[in-house]
């Protein structure tokens, strides 16, 4: 049986006005809508970090170079460590060869200056040189009538005057003169430099020596070898992992327990080994501990053992 058209007219009509009554009465009508899934709980951003490397940086200024190793993203202490040996020992192996260099340069110097630096000193050597010029003029007239121009000259030529009597009056006149000399002597030198570079002087003339540049070339060597061990300072550097170092094999060696003397340039340590091990050896004297480093020592002695049983 189908519903009557008078019916569902009836029955539209009766939502309507119960719907305009609510709105009437200032109540909202809210349609039911279908319940949507809720939203995952937002979580934190994942933070991506740079992988570890490091970079090396070449500074050029002129002839001058200096490098730096820049460590980036997750690098660890050790590495960062080696990276900074790595920097100072490169650049202290570039300063070993520009002292080396500057030798050179020294040398060649001297060769041109000396036969001119001789002459001058023959020719002064305890002489004083003295040039001198002057220049004079004056211009009078005469109380009595006269007129006169003194004259002018350049010393030891002086030019006469020349003289006017019709002139009745005259004064008095006036004069002048300029003077300069010019003294070349070996009593001035050079003046002071001041007193750091005088002091710095003396280091750098002890860092020129051949034994100083090999000392450079070995703590380089060495730090090579230790960033090389390091997988990311490997790759990051191209170095051949795993690479031994060159110069270690010829650094000395030490007992410990024994007796030892060392030199490290003019310095001298005398005592007990304590420890070696790293490239340093770590030496008790009487004054206290001293950690040498083993690429440093230009000279070492262990001193004989006295014998148990002395001949009589």
């Amino acid at each position: 049986m189908r519903p009557s058209p008078v019916i569902l007219g009836r029955g539209l009509g009766i939502v309507l006005g119960i719907a305009v009554v609510a709105s009437a009465h200032g109540q909202p009508i809210t349609v039911a809508k279908e319940a949507q899934p809720k939203a995952p709980a937002a979580t934190g951003a994942a933070v991506t970090t740079a992988p570890a490397s490091v970079y090396k940086l070449e500074v050029y200024q002129g002839p001058n170079r200096i490098v730096h190793y820049v460590p980036s993203g997750d690098l660890s202490t050790s590495d960062r460590l080696a990276a900074a040996e790595m920097e100072r020992a490169e650049n202290d192996l570039t300063y070993a060869h520009n002292l080396q260099r500057l030798k050179q340069q020294y040398v060649n110097s001297e060769r041109v200056l000396e036969p001119q630096r001789r002459y001058v000193q023959e020719q002064l050597y305890g002489t004083s040189i003295s040039y001198g010029s002057s220049f004079a003029n004056s211009i009078g007239v005469g109380g009595n009538g006269g007129f006169g121009y003194g004259g002018r000259g350049y010393f030891p030529y002086v030019f006469g005057g020349y003289g006017n009597g019709s002139i009745g009056n005259g004064f008095g006149g006036y004069s002048g003169s300029n003077a300069s000399s010019v003294t070349r002597s070996l009593q001035f030198g050079m003046g002071d430099e001041g007193v750091l570079k005088n002091a710095l002087a003396q280091s750098i003339l002890a860092d020129s020596t051949p034994e100083y540049a090999a000392t450079a070339l070995r703590n380089y060597d060495t730090a090579v070898a230790r960033a090389a061990n390091s997988p990311t300072l490997a790759r990051a550097l191209n170095l051949r992992q795993g690479t031994t170092t060159t110069y270690a094999a010829y650094e000395p060696t030490f007992t410990k327990g024994n007796n030892v003397v060392v030199w490290v340039g003019n310095e001298k340590y005398a005592g007990t080994v304590k420890d070696d091990n790293g490239g340093w050896v770590i030496i008790s004297t009487a004054n206290g501990e001293v950690s040498v480093r083993k690429s440093e020592i230009t000279r070492s002695e262990t001193p004989a053992k006295p014998a148990s049983n002395p001949p009589k």
